[in-house]
């Protein structure tokens, strides 16, 4: 499987040695936590058109970079809409890298 192949919701990357499970999906990208991620608490976002942003959980700021007003909402939408989902799987993925309660945005 190349970098970047889909399989049902997850990705391999040879590079890194790792399983990229999708976590939510929305029309344009998905949302993606890698497996042997660091702090802080983040999400990929990576776009259709090969573009990838990461969108930090604590501060809700994009870490490298902002995606043009138009994807940006979309992004944002869909994040707001999946941010539970997104948080569980990254406390699953990372447990000694994980906040609680009221520090989660």
């Amino acid at each position: 499987m190349e970098k970047g192949d889909q399989n049902d919701s997850f990705s391999y990357d040879p590079e890194r040695r790792e399983t990229l499970p999708t976590v939510a999906s929305f029309g344009g990208g998905k949302f993606v936590i890698h497996t042997n991620d660091h702090p802080p608490p983040h999400v990929h976002v990576y776009l259709n058109d090969g573009s990838e942003y990461r969108r930090n959980l604590i501060s809700g700021d994009f870490m490298d970079g902002t995606p043009p007003s138009g994807i940006r909402k979309k992004i944002m939408k869909a994040y707001n809409e999946n941010i539970d989902r997104i948080w569980n799987e990254w406390e699953r993925m990372h447990p000694s890298n994980s906040l609680s309660g009221d520090d989660k945005r």
